[in-house]
């Protein structure tokens, strides 16, 4: 839905903000047009365009803040009574503006006011996230654009700037340079994954292809693209010469690259994307119920997108590989395996080398059951990491147990049928995605399952359990936090350990 939300306001955009009012039928400056043509068909298509994109908005908002405020995912527990009262009420109003087909007076400041404070919040609780500096910085240059106007609307409704004083001519000044900084700053803000694992023709393509236009307009038809910026976006250009304008030509060209890095990337990176591309589309002046109301989808798509891709990935880019890494396998082999199986046979390791990936794998039995460990490693960092106590068989898993953020970041057909069900413990339901039959009744077995990382444990009632952890898309980190910081130090041997034998109660439970 948040895809299809950036189609439809772009389409709304380019249809009803610019074709209506500058160069269509419904324009005050185009005149009359025959009763049926082409122009005319797009311009009708505006006001429909207009409340399909305010609907869609108001529902995925809808949806986004019940679901972060029942997960907890963005907003602390101290804040979210609050977010949920202003949420409630901006909510309320928008559809009341949209109902009314525009804004009313006496409502207009109420909802300006009522996104002010949610991006802050929403800033507020990015600054308390594990986030780098970096996408903090970025969070808080998309907020300042919006807020800044905001802020300027009441000061100006309240008699605060109406005596020309330097405040008046700061705050526009400051809004455009934040601007400016969003597009400039794109690629280092958004992009988590180390640049030389990125592919950059395509980005770089389209992004020179969308700044030639710019230039190209900014340069001959001047007119024509302010027109367009300030009746789209409400962006004042500077001019073809000026230094404002060569800078928003290579702003453009940074913020089009990034934004086409992230929307080729898979799961919560895309979000990002999605989430830049509305907030650009909704302009950093927001001037109706339904641009602010897509603003805010924008910058919540953003906030949890950082959320589920850098946050989890940001601990692994500080992992540094084993130096000997085959005394580190057979070391796992001898404390994880017991001296000898059923039939007295030892347990093996052995590491397998092709090109840049290297495959090892251990085999033995662990308290009588089978087990095998597998880690995948490139170019020396583990990007896979998988234990597996009993013998699953080929039957699909009777339950599943992981982190919320790994469960949402997966793509639905990756998930298994399996109905969601809750243990009775708020703190690790609030965590964790239990779905299936898990025994976790007992708190003390519960306790150990909270330090579980980012990656998938699932069971086989009485036969089997695995857990399996992935790298991120580069293959340059491990995102399985809790073991991630450990894969260096003599330490994850024991942590490996710990891993089966928490397999091998889970299936003694079950």
């Amino acid at each position: 839905m948040t895809a299809a939300l950036l189609v439809v306001s772009l389409l709304e955009l380019v249809g009803n903000r610019l074709a209506n009012r500058l160069f269509l039928p419904r324009s005050t400056v185009s005149g009359a047009a025959p009763a049926f043509s082409s122009g005319r068909l797009v311009s009708d298509s505006g006001p429909f365009l207009y409340y399909l994109t305010g609907i869609l908005a108001l529902l995925v908002l809808l949806g986004a803040m019940i679901g972060l405020l029942r997960r907890g995912e963005l907003f602390p527990r101290a804040v979210r009574f609050t977010v949920a009262l202003i949420g409630a009420v901006f909510w309320l109003l928008a559809l009341l503006a949209l109902s009314f087909g525009q804004v009313p007076p006496r409502f207009f400041l109420p909802i300006e006011t009522g996104y002010g404070f949610l991006a802050l919040l929403v800033f507020a609780s990015t600054l308390g996230a594990s986030l780098p500096p970096r996408v903090k910085a970025g969070v808080g240059l998309l907020v300042v654009a919006p807020v800044l106007h905001i802020f300027a609307l009441i000061a100006d409704r309240s008699g605060w700037l109406r005596d020309g004083g330097a405040a008046a001519l700061v705050l526009p000044r400051a809004a455009d340079v934040a601007l400016l900084l969003c597009g400039l700053g794109a690629p280092l803000f958004w992009l988590a994954q180390p640049w030389r694992r990125r592919r950059w023709t395509a980005p770089l393509a389209i992004g020179t292809l969308v700044m030639a236009v710019f230039a190209w307009l900014l340069v001959a038809r001047f007119d024509i693209l302010q027109a367009a910026a300030l009746y789209g976006l409400r962006i004042e250009l500077g001019g073809p010469a000026s230094l404002f304008g060569i800078a928003s030509c290579v702003a453009l060209l940074a913020w089009t690259v990034a934004v086409v890095q992230l929307l080729g990337q898979r799961g919560p990176a895309r979000l990002v994307g999605y989430g830049l591309g509305l907030m650009a589309v909704a302009g950093p002046q927001p001037g109706s119920a339904v641009e602010l109301t897509v603003s805010l989808v924008g910058l919540l798509s953003v906030a949890v997108g950082v959320l589920r891709t850098v946050g989890s990935t940001g601990a692994a880019a500080r992992v540094q590989p084993i130096a000997d890494w085959r005394a580190y396998v057979g070391r796992v082999a001898g404390a994880a395996s017991d001296p000898s199986g059923p039939d007295g046979s030892p347990p093996e390791a052995v590491v397998v080398e092709e090109d840049d990936l290297e495959v090892s794998r251990i085999r033995g039995y662990r308290r009588g059951r089978p087990m095998w460990v597998r880690f995948l490693r490139r170019r020396g960092r583990v990007v896979e990491y998988e234990a597996v106590v009993g013998d699953p068989g080929r039957a699909p898993p009777d339950a599943t147990i992981e982190r919320h953020r790994s469960w949402l970041a997966r793509s639905p057909e990756q998930r298994l049928p399996l109905p969601r069900v809750r243990t009775g413990d708020p703190t690790f339901d609030q965590k964790f995605s239990v779905h299936g039959r898990a025994p976790l009744g007992d708190e003390s077995l519960r306790r150990r399952f909270a330090a579980q990382g980012a990656g998938v444990l699932s069971l086989w009632a009485g036969a089997a359990a695995r857990y399996r952890a992935l790298g991120d898309a580069g293959g340059d980190g491990f995102v399985d936090a809790p073991l991630a910081g450990r894969w260096h130090a003599e330490e994850s041997v024991a942590a490996v350990v710990a891993d089966l034998d928490r397999l091998a109660d889970l299936i003694e439970a079950s």
